[in-house]
């Protein structure tokens, strides 16, 4: 059951977060390296790979959805879902929502579970573009 929510990214209600959190903290117990919640976890993969992550999307930048989209956009866009997933409100260097959630919806597409991020971290993402 919980791999099918994961994959829809449908963890919504709070008994399925604490489902969620439950498994995740099994999962991490002997795995120091990743974060102590899904959402973390998934900030801190985007913070190690930041730098090939603005890459890869400031090459695609077609591919982030609508709106203008200036170089400098991407790299606001990526600070602004950590913000997310870290628990802030996204706007703190000036994010767009949408922007965020574009972002949000790119590295979806682009990521590729497990050899980028595990399940429950990627659905964190997922959940983002899908707000």
């Amino acid at each position: 059951r919980m791999s099918i929510l994961w994959v829809q990214g449908a963890c919504q209600t709070e008994e399925e977060e604490i489902e969620v959190q439950a498994v995740w903290d099994l999962y991490a117990a002997d795995r120091p390296y990743v974060g102590s919640t899904p959402k973390l976890d998934a900030a801190g993969v985007m913070v190690r790979n930041r730098e090939a992550i603005l890459l890869d999307a400031t090459k695609r930048i077609v591919d982030l959805g609508d709106g203008d989209w200036e170089a400098e956009d991407v790299d606001v866009a990526l600070r602004g879902l950590v913000s997310v997933l870290t628990g802030g409100d996204g706007g703190n260097d000036g994010g767009d929502g949408d922007k965020v959630k574009s972002m949000a919806a790119f590295l979806d597409e682009r990521m590729c579970v497990p050899r980028d991020m595990g399940a429950p971290s990627a659905a964190a993402i997922k959940r983002v573009a899908l707000s």
